[in-house]
């Protein structure tokens, strides 16, 4: 089994609290406006292909079990759902001109890099997986929590929650944290700005608050579109009528620092082409007036899992 990894990356906690490794998946069920890892939303698996240096001699498309590869027109076709990830395409390519985006990982290989860490892990550190969306891979990524369990690594999902309800309770069940983004609280600006629908979303939501999961909901406030403290109200009326507590929010100060000050939207999409007045205490207070716990993201910094009093077994 293997997975199609874009990156890992290691930080330290504050106040020698531990470390974090984060695994970020390829790929993303959601195309949001503002998204800030675009190089992440790509199908998880995705091949490159240089064609200037291609000598068409057909050697990848015939090696492939799959048949996942097929020229048409001298254009090389990639079909990702059929496509087992075996790398004979790859391996049988003359010139080499063909190569998968990002890591085509094993779960051995990635639990090499976490037991090198995980002396390091403290008191609330531990295994988070981000994205992209591990939604979009469920079994290794199940079995990846599983496996951290098995050896009593703490674990935290980052996730849009937009799956099957199967994908999604195998991913919830074994994880000791699940972070939800919620895009937007009124459906029609969800797809509008998303591309998808927030109904799967939210029943997903009211499965792993139901199955007592831990879980916090991150809200992401973007300039024009969900800033205003009537967005606050809406939000805080949506989280508490789904029983939500604990609430991320990710401030457009922080998020422009994450994203080096460049909001991946339109002037038309933010109101009358500049942002609208923001601001956090107030916005905070107003999803507090509906019993949620509220603290502010530390932007690019790590999140902080639980302790270990507050982990889940397997």
């Amino acid at each position: 089994m293997q997975g199609n990894i874009f990156k890992i990356e290691k930080n330290a906690l504050p106040d020698g609290q531990g470390l974090t490794t984060t695994i970020y998946f390829k790929g993303c069920p959601l195309r949001c406006s503002w998204c800030s890892g675009p190089r992440f939303k790509t199908p998880p698996k995705q091949i490159l292909w240089d064609s200037r240096r291609c000598l068409f001699c057909g050697l990848c498309e015939a090696e492939c079990p799959a048949g996942s590869l097929r020229f048409v027109s001298n254009k090389l076709v990639f079909s990702p759902d059929s496509c087992t990830g075996c790398r004979s395409c790859v391996q049988n390519c003359p010139p080499g001109t063909l190569r998968f985006a990002a890591m085509l990982m094993s779960l051995d290989e990635i639990m090499d890099v976490i037991g090198a860490d995980a002396g390091s892990y403290g008191l609330r550190g531990g295994v988070i997986l981000s994205g992209g969306d591990a939604l979009l891979q469920p079994e290794f990524a199940s079995a990846l929590l599983k496996e951290c369990h098995r050896r009593s690594i703490r674990t935290t999902v980052e996730t849009t929650g937009f799956s099957k309800p199967l994908a999604f309770s195998r991913l919830a069940a074994n994880t000791d944290l699940l972070i939800m983004d919620i895009k937007h609280y009124c459906e029609k600006k969800h797809v509008r700005y998303t591309g998808v629908s927030n109904q799967s979303i939210l029943e997903n939501l009211d499965f792993a608050v139901a199955s007592g999961i831990p879980v916090a909901a991150r809200l992401t406030i973007v300039p024009g579109i969900n800033d205003t403290l009537y967005d606050a109200a809406q939000f805080g009326k949506l989280l508490a009528a789904h029983r939500v507590k604990d609430v991320i929010l990710l401030t457009p100060k922080q998020f422009s620092n994450y994203k080096n000050g460049q909001l991946l939207i339109s002037p038309c999409e933010q109101n009358g082409g500049a942002p609208s007045p923001f601001n956090a205490l107030q916005y905070i207070a107003a999803l507090q007036g509906f019993g949620l716990n509220v603290r502010q993201a530390a932007g690019s910094e790590p999140l902080v899992l639980p302790d270990q009093s507050g982990s889940r077994s397997a």
